[in-house]
């Protein structure tokens, strides 16, 4: 990064709250453009427009300024480092959340040696999700309870 600050802004228009500035915003290009010839046109011109001042600068900040364009352009330019570079700036603007531990699943209710599923239990009688699931759960026959899972009966 170029050592006075204000050399983003009197050379390239780069404000200080844009500061410090991606490769995209330092060659002035929509933010994950990926055609070359539009990075080496817009490289091309922020050079010649900092080049433009180069009186009103220091000679060794201009070169510093000149070196991170030339950067941006090879690094841009290129796919693989491109694809690189894309994925740490998406990490450092959009950092991961906190991983949490989901919270267990609520206990079933027991209804004698039945479980009810506690989303039909609130189910309005007569719903679709009541019909459903009482067409997947066991049903007593004749005052039989179904057999328990594992008891082979």
């Amino acid at each position: 990064m170029a050592e006075d600050p204000n050399l983003y802004e009197l050379c390239l228009g780069i404000a200080p709250a844009q500061r410090p500035p991606s490769y995209y915003r330092l060659l002035d290009v929509n933010l994950f453009e990926w055609t070359p010839e539009t990075i080496q046109r817009a490289a091309d011109r922020q050079a010649l427009r900092a080049r433009a001042l180069g009186s009103a600068v220091r000679a060794d900040l201009l070169a510093t300024l000149l070196g991170e364009i030339e950067t941006a352009r090879g690094v841009l330019a290129d796919p693989d480092s491109r694809e690189q570079y894309d994925r740490h700036l998406c990490a450092a603007v959009f950092p991961p959340a906190i991983a949490r531990p989901a919270p267990p699943p609520p206990a079933p209710r027991n209804s004698g040696d039945r479980r009810i599923d506690p989303a039909v239990e609130t189910a309005p009688r007569g719903s679709v999700l009541t019909q459903i699931m009482s067409l997947l759960r066991p049903h007593d026959r004749a005052g039989q309870k179904a057999p328990a899972k594992g008891s082979g009966a």
